[in-house]
């Protein structure tokens, strides 16, 4: 088995969601549990508990927002993780493969699997979280980007003039759509994708085609890629997790012919 773990927030309330899943995929066991922080501490009081009731858990995979460069956290939503090494800390705990993906790179892969697209694809999944800046999740011909330092898809660092998370913006359809079209102008400009997938609670049927539009006008029309919005988050973000912890159990021989 293997157990996959990810905080999220309902209300201002921190919860840790778990899951034990089997090499088929499928979840048979899972587990919500509150705690104050995000932490060292209460993600390995978390892991100790599963590893009492489910001993045949052989690997672990942590979807974290942020991004972890040179066995460090260098950028995360939980300001008690910022500078850890947290795959490090846990393999070395646990001696076993352990992989933190970021959220929205979850995503993405997730995204990709549960609708079947060509392997060669190339997508840039834009997710815009409730009270966090945006994150992407980036395919290149069928492979996650992350870029040198891991830093790919921090978008919310593009300097584009957006400020994200302010009222104003969510409140006006035409500043929003304005908005996403501009981030996703920028991101098509250097990356071309063939498809640009959104996901954000506030995102309405009605601002799919003012966003195109908006594209449209300022992208030449053989570069302006497929834009459709994502209706399920949480599962584009789990099937992702599930395929990247499951890798880690992969057998790395290889048959060869003498």
């Amino acid at each position: 088995h293997a157990l996959i773990l990810f905080p999220y927030e309902i209300n201002g309330v921190i919860h840790v969601q778990s899951y034990v899943v089997n090499l088929s995929g499928k979840s048979v066991y899972d587990r919500d549990r509150q705690v104050e922080n995000v932490d060292l501490t209460s993600l390995k009081q978390i892991i100790d508990q599963w590893l009492i009731t489910c001993p045949s858990i052989q690997a672990i995979g942590f979807g974290l927002p942020g991004t972890e460069y040179d066995g460090q956290m260098i950028v995360s939503d939980y300001k008690d993780l910022l500078g850890v090494s947290v795959t490090e800390y846990f393999r070395t705990r646990y001696q076993m493969p352990i992989i933190m993906e970021n959220d929205v790179n979850a995503a993405v892969i997730g995204f990709s699997n549960r609708n079947q697209l060509a392997v060669d694809s190339s997508i840039v999944y834009l997710y815009f979280p409730d009270h966090y800046p945006p994150g992407a999740g980036i395919i290149l011909n069928g492979k996650l980007y992350k870029g040198r330092g891991n830093f790919a898809g921090e978008v919310s660092n593009m300097p584009l003039g957006i400020s994200w998370g302010e009222d104003y913006l969510l409140e006006s359809t035409e500043e929003v759509c304005e908005a996403i079209a501009k981030l996703t102008v920028a991101v098509s400009c250097v990356l071309n994708p063939d498809l640009v997938i959104l996901h954000g609670n506030f995102l309405r049927p009605d601002h799919l085609p003012c966003i195109v539009q908006k594209c449209s006008e300022q992208l030449p029309l053989n570069v302006v890629p497929q834009i459709a919005f994502s209706k399920d988050f949480a599962a584009d973000y789990l099937t992702g997790m599930i395929i990247q912890t499951l890798n880690t159990l992969k057998p790395t021989i290889a048959l060869t012919k003498i």
